[in-house]
């Protein structure tokens, strides 16, 4: 029996299905047509029999064979799981990128705007001073991703505060 799921990465680097998983999914509509064909009462309903759960329960225990070449196409468990923690980690960088960029185009005269206006109204944290420091000194100076984040949080709250958006 096969164990896993479906490789889509690998389909799509081949842009196509190919023969062997062509072969399983007809294999599955044959013996789902079956199913759905031979409802437990003679002259019942097709249609209705579909929308049973004695229909469902029928069709998922019913035996589909494996067809040859079948197993190449999946991926196991743990292979699942380090590929979600891969994208994960690259959406945490990217995230962090578009921050950093974010703060940059935003320019140093704005952050020192900025962080006037989050003293005055008490809205910057001593960690957010820190970050709004370095963002005041752009472009000698570059914030990390982590305080570009922090940073992009600290205009929200000024902005929810009264900070002129449009700046």
């Amino acid at each position: 029996m096969a164990a896993g799921r479906l490789d889509f990465l690998k389909i799509w680097a081949t842009q196509g299905a190919g023969p062997a998983l062509e072969r399983q999914l007809l294999s599955i509509a044959e013996i789902m047509m079956r199913v759905l064909r031979s409802p437990p009462l003679a002259g019942q309903n097709i249609s209705e029999w579909a929308k049973q759960q004695a229909c469902r329960k029928t069709a998922l225990e019913a035996d589909v064979p494996v067809e040859d070449g079948f197993d190449a196409l999946l991926i196991g468990r743990d292979e699942v799981k380090a590929a979600k923690r891969d994208d994960q980690e690259k959406q945490r960088v990217t995230d962090g990128m578009h921050a950093v960029t974010q703060v940059i185009e935003a320019g140093g005269p704005f952050w020192v705007a900025l962080r006037d206006f989050a003293r005055a109204n008490r809205l910057a944290s001593p960690d957010d001073e820190t970050a709004l420091k370095i963002a005041c000194a752009i472009p000698r100076k570059i914030p990390a991703d982590w305080q570009a984040e922090r940073l992009l949080k600290v205009r929200q709250r000024c902005e929810e505060a009264g900070f002129p958006a449009s700046r």
